[in-house]
């Protein structure tokens, strides 16, 4: 699964042990899950482009205020 992380705690995200593997409840389990912030991380870090960094951070925005009513500006 690879989503904001306003929407998997949405989802009622769950940890299942001390190694940080999540699964989501619902009609499936999730062995797997990457955050869009992960993901926003290492686009900085590694340089990725303009473009990749503020798609990540436009899809953050939506989801904070989609699932969680808070509307956040990104520096």
């Amino acid at each position: 699964m690879i989503a904001p992380r306003a929407y998997l705690d949405y989802a009622t995200l769950v940890p299942t042990d001390d190694a940080e593997k999540y699964w989501v409840r619902g009609e499936r389990e999730y062995t797997h899950v990457i955050f869009y912030e992960d993901l926003l991380k290492k686009l900085e870090i590694s340089g990725g482009s303009k473009e990749d960094i503020e798609m990540m951070h436009i899809a953050i925005r939506k989801a904070n205020l989609n699932f969680l009513g808070v509307d956040e500006s990104f520096s």
